[in-house]
């Protein structure tokens, strides 16, 4: 059985709280995507928005920026405990997987949709999982990129104990062949802020996952 997480991408303040408030009622963590406008065009909330809203669940961060370690010194303020960098960002991430490691969090290593998996085949053992992107970064709602599905079941095979996450456009249509690809963790953003009803489409993703 897989884990769904939902997740949350906003550039408004007043909207993260809303969200949040909303998600420590039916879920356990939250996954929020920041974004810096240079390793995607989107700029979104800062960290410090976070802060200001502290969350009550744990949260993980999604860094779709250039200088992830400069969003470390913010988290330590907030119920952040897993951060999530692109290795294509960034020119350090032997640094990283050090710095976060150091300060405590948790670390994944995010993949555009046309990121090689040899880009990060030597990060295997210092991740805690790999986080598959099935839509291109930058804002919620992009099209579900199915030929992502290949690269996760190919992942599987050669890594069969380690952990898989997916993000990125997926619904209740497809979220069949996503966990059935090998993931151990679904992330869900637009499609639940997208429903009338947020919670009762967490609960059927949920059973369905």
């Amino acid at each position: 059985m897989s884990k769904v997480i939902p997740a949350i991408l906003t550039d408004d303040p007043v909207k993260l709280e809303k969200m949040v408030r909303t998600l420590e009622k039916m879920a356990d963590e939250v996954h929020v995507d920041f974004m810096d406008g240079e390793f995607v065009e989107t700029i979104s909330i800062p960290p410090q928005a976070l802060i200001a809203c502290q969350p009550k669940i744990p949260v993980e961060a999604h860094l779709m920026v250039k200088r992830p370690d400069l969003f470390v010194a913010p988290f330590k303020e907030t119920m952040v405990q897993r951060i999530i960098f692109h290795v294509d960002a960034v020119d350090n991430s032997d640094f990283l997987f050090r710095l976060f490691r150091d300060e405590g969090f948790g670390v994944g290593i995010a993949l555009n949709p046309e990121t090689s998996l040899d880009a990060f085949v030597q990060h295997l053992p210092e991740v805690d999982f790999i986080h598959f992107l099935t839509v291109h970064p930058g804002k919620q709602g992009n099209p579900f990129q199915e030929q992502v599905l290949k690269k996760i079941r190919s992942l599987r095979e050669s890594w069969s104990l380690g952990t898989i996450s997916v993000d990125g456009g997926v619904n209740k249509e497809n979220i069949d062949a996503v966990v059935a690809a090998g993931a151990d963790r679904v992330v869900v953003g637009s499609t639940l802020w997208q429903s009338a009803n947020p919670g009762k489409l967490f609960e059927e993703l949920k059973r369905q996952a």
